[in-house]
């Protein structure tokens, strides 16, 4: 089934980070970014924004270091 533009993509959960840690080569810090889960795994990686437009989940996380 394709998703119409503008149709939020469902997930199972969101998780919104002010850091998020990369497992790739140098282990890159990507600031304000988040997480997209489904089905237990991780469907998209992105700019907080981005993620926040492009999906919607019944179960959100913040998680925020206070600056």
């Amino acid at each position: 089934m394709a998703v119409q533009a503008g149709t939020p993509i469902p997930a199972d959960t969101l998780i919104h980070a002010r850091w998020l840690l990369t497992m790739q080569g140098s282990c890159e810090a990507l600031a304000y970014h988040s997480l997209a889960i489904k089905d237990s795994r991780i469907c998209a990686v992105g700019p907080t924004a981005e993620i926040s437009s492009r999906f919607s989940a019944e179960h959100e996380w913040v998680a925020v270091d206070g600056d």
